[in-house]
């Protein structure tokens, strides 16, 4: 079936026409759902027993605008939000989530940066070895 008649499955796997809304509701909860960045970010902290002021310190992130972050007044930048992650030392899956929640591009394997930020996370690299091997790459470090 080709994409966009209307009718059978698609990409996400995901039944078009009537059985869509069925397909839905009997699968809710295997979908996410979309909340604001810094009540994941809180999730996130609480569940790695960690304090702002620990994040604070692995991030090299002005401390009113991590807060702000936080308290959900500020949305940070893509950059921003990675070396959160890398403070907060998240798994790749929480990394893309918490990219998603902030309406950035989540990591993709085919662009090389990203790759060796993926490949960073992967390995439980800390802000400066993630910083260091982009640097070494040639590659835009974190900003």
């Amino acid at each position: 079936m080709t994409a966009g008649s209307g009718s059978g499955e698609n990409h996400t796997g995901i039944p078009g026409g009537a059985d869509m809304a069925r397909y839905i509701r009997d699968h809710k909860n295997e979908f996410i759902e979309k909340r604001p960045l810094h009540h994941h970010l809180q999730n996130l902290m609480n569940q790695k027993a960690l304090t702002k002021r620990e994040i604070l310190d692995r991030t090299d992130i002005e401390k009113s605008y991590l807060y702000q972050i936080f308290s959900g007044r500020r949305m940070p930048g893509r950059d921003k939000l990675l070396r959160i992650c890398i403070a907060m030392e998240l798994g790749l899956d929480d990394v893309q989530r918490c990219l998603i929640y902030a309406n950035k591009a989540i990591l993709f394997s085919e662009i090389l940066r990203d790759a060796v930020l993926i490949t960073c996370f992967e390995n439980g690299h800390d802000l400066h070895k993630t910083q260091e091997t982009l640097y070494d790459l040639g590659l835009d470090t974190l900003i």
